[in-house]
């Protein structure tokens, strides 16, 4: 299967989810490729369940969806629980927080996410606030961006004084 997306990638030049390796189930571009056997394969093996909301989280999500944000600033306003209790309330507490977050934004003049936006803006203000804060209720390290091999950062410090130097 690697090899088929390998070689058909090689040969495309338009952007494509196999470029990077992923199958979109629901490409039918992609699902050429493959057998009628192995499509099957593909798109029916290891299937996980999704994840059920506990009833206080669809809950408080139901409430949030409103149709304006002068409503929802009022809304989100309100306490979501009646005694705080962060190891209880994280997955609701998280929820207020990402409806608190994209607020700035729909209240914004324009709207952002119809402009052309560069990756860096959809890190800040989506990743950063959707996807980041998800994971600090868990015990992992998050570390996002680019960083420099050790070998590339001697090969560029090698000229320079120790004021000079840059970081790997």
């Amino acid at each position: 299967m690697e090899q088929i997306i390998y070689e058909f990638g090689r040969n495309i030049h338009e952007e494509l989810y196999l470029h990077s390796f992923i199958i979109n189930d629901t490409d039918a571009t992609t699902k050429k490729f493959f057998s009628k056997e192995k499509w099957e394969e593909i798109t029916s093996s290891e299937i996980k369940p999704k994840p059920k909301l506990e009833r206080s989280q669809l809950e408080l999500l139901k409430k949030y969806t409103l149709d304006n944000t002068d409503d929802l600033q009022k809304v989100l306003a309100e306490p979501f629980v009646s005694k705080f209790d962060r190891s209880i309330h994280f997955d609701l507490d998280f929820i207020n927080y990402a409806y608190r977050s994209m607020l700035f934004l729909w209240e914004r003049e324009g709207n952002p996410f119809v402009e052309s936006q560069l990756e860096g803006w959809y890190e800040m203000n989506v990743c950063g606030h959707l996807i980041d804060p998800l994971f600090h209720n868990l015990e992992v390290e998050l570390k996002r961006g680019e960083g420099m091999s050790l070998v590339s950062s001697d090969r560029k410090n090698n000229e320079r004084s120790i004021d000079e130097r840059k970081k790997a």
